[in-house]
């Protein structure tokens, strides 16, 4: 499979990144991932669980923009692929968990920690505003992440 490869190159930072470069993919890999998406059937793409199983292994490391270039990851893929929503949904304590909103561990990233955060409370509360009546797990995640915080 591609995906653990180009997992890996777009989460990679390059060292000529600054600014809001630093935490955005570029939009080739993006389309590369949309791409795996709608070939999912097909023996090189990528299905959506394989995906976000290694997007959640890169979530998990305590390298802060890392994790930002997941979470752009994520939320472009979430917006353009029902079937990437449907795992999402499944998963949504994996994306809480990022930012230590869950209280599962010390799994907090070591650098741009208000940073994440705020992207994944961001994310959680637009997907809500257009996907809750479909997936009612965001809207309870969605209530509950700014009480996570305090």
């Amino acid at each position: 499979s591609v995906v653990p490869n180009l997992v890996s190159k777009a989460v990679h930072v390059p060292k000529e990144s600054n600014g809001s470069q630093f935490f955005t993919v570029e939009r080739s890999f993006l389309s590369q991932f949309k791409k795996l998406l709608r070939d999912g059937s097909n023996e090189n793409g990528g299905t959506a669980e394989e995906i976000f199983r290694y997007l959640s292994i890169e979530l998990k490391k305590k390298n802060g923009v890392v994790r930002m270039r997941v979470l752009d990851i994520i939320d472009y893929l979430f917006t353009r692929s029902c079937t990437f929503r449907n795992t999402v949904s499944n998963n949504l304590k994996i994306i809480a968990n990022a930012a230590d909103l869950m209280k599962l561990g010390s799994s907090v990233a070591t650098s741009h920690v208000e940073d994440i955060k705020t992207k994944i409370i961001e994310m959680v509360e637009l997907w809500d505003h257009f996907y809750s009546r479909s997936y009612p797990s965001l809207h309870v995640m969605a209530r509950y992440l700014p009480e996570g915080l305090k």
